[in-house]
């Protein structure tokens, strides 16, 4: 077999590419601190980490919503406290009133005071949200809960009673905030029905205004009921306070799911630069040696071994 010099020289090109292409792709790999630089370096890699990026994208989302939703729940805890508040305002007043003692002047006082604590309540049914939106208005957001008729008298006005949905896992959800007409407009009673408190608060107003002659009566029915919403109420806290616990633990699952996302990222893509350095060294020396090669082959020729 006869090898021209020509086409040794083409062997000795090619062997001298293939090097230098070797050697910029790890000198890359070196300087941008990657593995890969693009798809192609390792296109199975690439896939794995496109779907582990996109895992985390979601859990962000997710971690978003819950974020949001704790923050909605956190302003619902304090108005709930404010309610469990002027709750006990109203039983402190019934109490007072129930005494023979007082005059009509005195208990119209008090019944200007339960004014006040109706109109405290409808605010808080009504309150807003940053972006505008009901707080207590269910799926129907935009939709004040509590409206005055041409009385003056407070009545429900959005008798949605579903709690909002906020998916917090690809599997589950949390409910968000309570309806007004959950917490306000349909307190069970003791006889498996419900009540609405804004009623009980008004006739609790006009028998004070308008004292009757048997005002304990009323008063003692008024009380049932104001017990009854103060027990509703701290249930409504303590179901809070578990979905809000929740909350927290899905978000701390989801940090840790994070953390394990980017570990398991640099580990496919971030270069270990002490065998990176030992390639790049390797690569080198064959370019080294392929181009002193290609050197020595392109001096050789018969012509120089003819005597003229």
């Amino acid at each position: 077999m006869r090898i021209s010099t020509l086409q040794e020289q083409s062997s000795m090109v090619s062997s001298l590419q293939q090097a230098t292409s070797q050697t910029l792709e790890e000198w890359n790999r070196v300087a941008s601190g990657k593995k890969l630089n693009q798809p192609s370096d390792d296109p199975l890699t690439a896939v794995q980490i496109m779907e582990v990026n996109r895992r985390m994208t979601t859990t962000d989302i997710f971690l978003e919503n819950i974020y949001a939703l704790n923050s909605l729940l956190e302003h619902e805890d304090i108005l709930l406290k404010d309610c469990v508040s002027r709750v006990g305002e109203t039983r402190d007043i019934i109490l007072q009133a129930n005494n023979a003692s007082l005059d009509n002047q005195s208990l119209q006082a008090l019944g200007l005071e339960v004014t006040h604590i109706i109109d405290s309540l409808v605010s808080v049914l009504n309150t807003r949200d940053a972006d505008g939106n009901y707080l207590f208005g269910g799926y129907k957001t935009f939709l004040s809960p509590v409206v005055f008729d041409t009385n003056g008298l407070p009545q429900i006005n959005n008798n949605d009673s579903n709690r909002r949905q906020v998916m917090v896992t690809e599997t589950a959800s949390v409910e968000a905030t309570d309806t007004a007409h959950s917490l306000c407009f349909a307190i069970p009673d003791s006889a498996g029905g419900t009540f609405n408190f804004l009623d009980v608060l008004i006739d609790l107003k006009n028998v004070l205004q308008s004292p009757p002659a048997h005002l304990s009566a009323p008063l003692i029915e008024g009380l049932k009921k104001v017990d009854l919403a103060a027990d509703s109420f701290n249930g409504f806290q303590t179901d809070l306070g578990s979905r809000m616990k929740m909350l927290d633990n899905t978000a701390e699952g989801h940090q840790q799911y994070k953390l394990f996302c980017q570990k398991l990222v640099s580990d496919l893509a971030d270069l270990d630069y002490a065998s990176a350095v030992s390639r790049l060294n390797q690569s080198s020396a064959a370019m080294d040696a392929a181009r002193k090669s290609l050197t020595t082959v392109s001096g050789l020729s018969l012509f120089h071994y003819i005597n003229p």
